[in-house]
């Protein structure tokens, strides 16, 4: 296909009952639409399902479980070579969005800010060693020495947490993440928590400058429909979310929120978009 439409592509895995198939947590959340028309459908040609860049929320892999395809959330960095940890089948029904134990050759830990490491269930960032890692940046030593602990660890710029039985998790990018105040606040955790609205076609959080907090958190939300209103994506964020989590401002929107090639969105070209959102004084409930 030259550019990924869902119904078009979820029409050629049932027609040549595809055998695998990997995307973008927004190309399965897209799919999971179209679930309902095919309830009939036998999918269990569909051997291996997978997905990495993002996290995928429990919800959507839930709801493909139900219909016996579990997706795989896999993780990996470029520059560990691509993929280091993939789950299998049964994990995906125990352990929803785990990402495995690693690979014969992989090692991952998670640690804190000051380098110790995280206890289990304690978030950090992902830090990885193997023979398959890069040796360096091409003719940029001094990235690469930001790029290894002392002895030897790749630092991902990833956050995630290990759970008691060597399971790693991901939780998000450590660029994403949105200072307000004290808090450091994951934009995947609120998205995760609005998608699930009905009539919420796709949202994003980011950070907008703030004079007193430094920055404060902003969604913008594209309903395909446009049966939403802000005060209900703003009910249903006060409901679910952590205090520090609820939006400030919520921004409605009738275009597809803007994404990178590799399909995960585009947050700097929205961070940018909406630079001024708060200046603006009436700006928590807007329509763009």
């Amino acid at each position: 296909m030259p550019e990924f439409e869902p119904a078009r592509a979820f029409e050629l895995m049932m027609r040549h009952r595809v055998y695998q198939f990997g995307g973008t947590p927004v190309v399965w959340e897209q799919i999971a639409h179209l679930l309902p028309e095919y309830a009939s459908h036998d999918f269990s040609h569909l051997k291996l399902a997978a997905t990495g860049g993002a996290r995928l929320s429990a919800d959507v892999i839930a709801t493909f479980a139900e219909r016996g395809i579990y997706i795989r959330q896999a993780y990996g960095i470029t520059e560990a070579g691509g993929a280091i940890s993939f789950p299998s089948a049964q994990e995906v029904i125990d352990h929803p969005g785990s990402c495995g134990t690693g690979g014969i050759l992989a090692e991952f830990k998670t640690a804190r800010a000051d380098g110790s490491a995280c206890p289990p269930g304690e978030t950090g960032e992902i830090l990885i060693r193997g023979p398959f890692t890069m040796r360096e940046y091409w003719r940029n030593p001094a990235k690469t020495a930001e790029a290894f602990t002392e002895d030897g660890w790749l630092i991902s710029g990833d956050l995630g947490y290990v759970d008691d039985e060597g399971r790693l998790y991901f939780v998000d990018r450590l660029s994403n993440l949105i200072r307000s105040g004290d808090c450091d606040i994951s934009p995947n955790a609120i998205e995760m928590v609005l998608d699930r609205m009905p009539g919420v076609t796709e949202v994003a959080a980011i950070a907008v400058p703030d004079a007193e907090l430094g920055h404060r958190v902003a969604v913008i939300v594209y309903s395909e429909t446009g049966e939403i209103g802000q005060a209900e994506v703003l009910v249903a964020a006060r409901r679910e979310l952590e205090p520090s989590h609820v939006p400030s401002f919520v921004v409605l929107t009738d275009e597809l929120l803007p994404r990178l090639a590799s399909g995960k969105l585009d947050r700097s070209g929205l961070r940018k978009a909406y630079s001024d959102l708060g200046s603006n004084q009436d700006a928590s409930f807007q329509d763009a």
